[in-house]
């Protein structure tokens, strides 16, 4: 609908205190994508101690990963609405899932997931639940961004390519082939 959305928001305000929405995404104005006013903010939960990590566009929904859980809120209707809450589903850093045409793509420590624009599909059970199980990266205390999983997709192959750390000490990869 011609509108920006941008999660776990810091801004200075007219005094130059710096201040934190860590749970709250904003909504711009239609066509106006650097705007975004204060009736234009949405809480899909408040205070849950869990930061937005990342925000994903596909079809008209926004997938808002915080460190828990995931919301799927709808963005096809002139307002949005909370459409699904599913716990377990979130995402460590910003790097662990990316946007494809074929829809969006992530892993955490229960597995690789994918969101097609009507449901989410687990793409380890059954597949590679046990070798998922020992090459993610489970303990992620003192680890920087770099450090992490990340996953990636590559259009022409139809691969995922999840790195297990961008460290150069730990090389390892899954290639999953849709």
């Amino acid at each position: 609908n011609r509108k920006m959305y941008v999660g776990n928001v810091r801004k200075v305000d007219a005094s130059g205190v710096l201040q934190h929405y860590p749970d709250e995404m904003w909504v711009s104005q239609i066509d106006r994508f650097d705007t975004f006013p204060k009736r234009n903010r949405l809480s899909v939960t408040i205070n849950d101690g869990d930061e937005i990590i990342a925000l994903h566009q596909f079809a008209d929904r926004v997938l808002q990963f915080k460190r828990n859980n995931l919301f799927i809120i709808n963005a096809g209707q002139d307002s949005e609405f909370l459409e699904g809450k599913y716990p377990f589903m979130g995402v460590e850093f910003k790097n662990s899932a990316v946007t494809t045409e074929v829809g969006i793509i992530w892993a955490n420590r229960h597995g690789v997931y994918m969101y097609n624009g009507s449901n989410i599909q687990n793409l380890t059970d059954n597949r590679i639940k046990t070798t998922w199980d020992s090459f993610y990266l489970e303990e992620y205390i003192g680890l920087t961004t770099q450090d992490c999983s990340q996953i990636g997709f590559d259009p022409q192959s139809k691969h995922i390519i999840i790195l297990k750390s961008n460290n150069a000490g730990v090389g390892d990869c899954l290639i999953y082939d849709l």
